[in-house]
């Protein structure tokens, strides 16, 4: 049962937010080449995206690594999802068949612990898909919130009140995010739709959100003029074939 209403944003902190319709309309939107830190990576389903997408030249993989203990793991026994491997043993197993593999690094234990061993803006994108409780996702964020380079990229997935499909398990994943925006004053570039409402948001520096969010209103510009230059081209070229057609018809 959720116990309290969730902190409401001002219109600054998302007035330049753009709806997505999945998580994986952010991959294109992401810069390529950099140091991504995935905290809660499961099977690897998402890293390879990440991997696959980004092209980073450095790829930490985050997790406690316990899901071989579970009796189940996504609709299947420990044994049968993993073939016999801890989660950690399956998810370097899975992270080595990737081309890119080699840009791997894999932390076990506690996030918020994994992300403070990180130097102080190192990393690029991080993505937050671990503990989902209040706390957990606080002290991941305020870590992250360390990590990333000033103009980088937090992800926050599950971005839901309660785990609906898994026993109404309340979640504190939006509790967290946004007071994390009001306190840290992030801003929210990009919030992306999932069908069953397990929504990732995006969020960067509001100095970052707002010059990206003018330089497209400049390029939104600038096509607009070259659309109206192509199409005064394309009537004077017109003129031009036609006119003296029209003079030996006697037009």
């Amino acid at each position: 049962m959720l116990t309290a209403p969730v902190p409401e944003l001002p219109a600054q902190l998302v007035a330049s937010a753009t709806v997505l319709p999945n998580r994986a309309a952010i991959l294109p939107l992401l810069p390529k080449h950099k140091v991504i830190v995935e905290v809660g990576v499961g099977l690897g389903w998402f890293s390879n995206q990440l991997l696959w997408n980004c092209a980073p030249r450095r790829f930490v993989g985050i997790d406690t690594f316990l899901l071989h203990t579970c009796a189940d793991v996504f609709g299947m026994s420990a044994k049968e999802r993993f073939g016999g491997l801890t989660h950690r043993e399956y998810y370097q197993s899975e992270m080595e068949k990737h081309p890119a593999g080699s840009v791997v690094t894999v932390m076990e234990g506690d996030s918020a612990d994994m992300l403070a061993a990180l130097e102080d803006e190192s990393a690029d994108i991080i993505y937050i898909d671990g503990d989902h409780g209040y706390d957990g996702v606080m002290r991941d964020l305020m870590q992250a919130g360390r990590k990333i380079r000033p103009d980088g990229y937090l992800i926050v997935g599950d971005y839901i009140l309660i785990d609906h499909l898994h026993a109404d398990q309340p979640y504190g994943v939006i509790y967290a995010t946004n007071e994390f925006m009001l306190s840290q004053g992030w801003a929210m570039q990009y919030f992306a739709l999932q069908t069953n409402m397990y929504c990732d948001v995006v969020l960067r520096r509001p100095d970052v959100v707002a010059a990206g969010a003018a330089r497209l209103r400049d390029l939104e510009r600038e096509n607009a003029a070259l659309r109206d230059e192509i199409r005064q081209l394309r009537s004077s070229r017109s003129w031009r074939i036609t006119a003296p057609l029209r003079r030996l018809r006697g037009g």
